[in-house]
């Protein structure tokens, strides 16, 4: 589901190796747009400098339409960033009185998980291989890589809203 409309959210995650920050806005009730920062850990900057690794990007998930009284989403995760967290998916979401879920397939880092034969594949091969390493410093958009890659794995959430600002959240999260 997206935030709905002229809705923004804001997170802070301090996990180990990653420690996310992001802002999220939903301009419209059929897109978010993230930008996010990320500090890791567990890998080095580089070039010398004595600090861990940091990374930004942004992500997109667009909802144009439902089908089957479900809310069908395309989503792409650092989309033109170094490609450390690029994936992509594919989701149907439902949410009633309190309760919502989801269930899709995702590509490049949410291929961690259940994972079967990229279906795409038997359309075009070119979806069959995908760089394992990110890229330079990011900033380019690498669309020949989007929904690409030998695999695909499932994925699963679901969600409980206590209150208003409060929700109980369940993840099969492949990343």
């Amino acid at each position: 589901y997206t935030l709905g409309e002229n809705r923004y959210a804001f997170s802070v995650s301090r996990n180990n190796p990653e420690r996310f920050i992001t802002f999220t806005a939903s301009p419209f009730n059929w897109i978010d747009a993230t930008i996010f920062y990320v500090d890791i850990t567990g890998k080095e900057y580089g070039s010398g400098f004595n600090q861990s690794y940091k990374d930004k990007g942004f992500n997109l998930k667009i909802s144009p339409f439902k089908l089957l009284d479900h809310n069908f989403a395309i989503g792409f995760n650092d989309m033109a960033g170094t490609g450390l967290f690029r994936s992509e998916y594919l989701a149907f979401s439902r949410s009633f009185y309190n309760f919502n879920y989801t269930f899709g397939i995702g590509w490049g880092a949410y291929n961690n998980g259940i994972a079967f034969n990229n279906p795409l594949i038997k359309i075009n091969k070119s979806f069959e291989t995908r760089p394992k390493d990110f890229t330079g410093r990011g900033g380019k958009f690498e669309t020949d890589n989007y929904f690409s890659g030998s695999d695909a794995s499932v994925f699963f959430a679901a969600g409980y809203k206590i209150t208003q600002n409060t929700v109980l959240e369940f993840e099969l999260d492949p990343t």
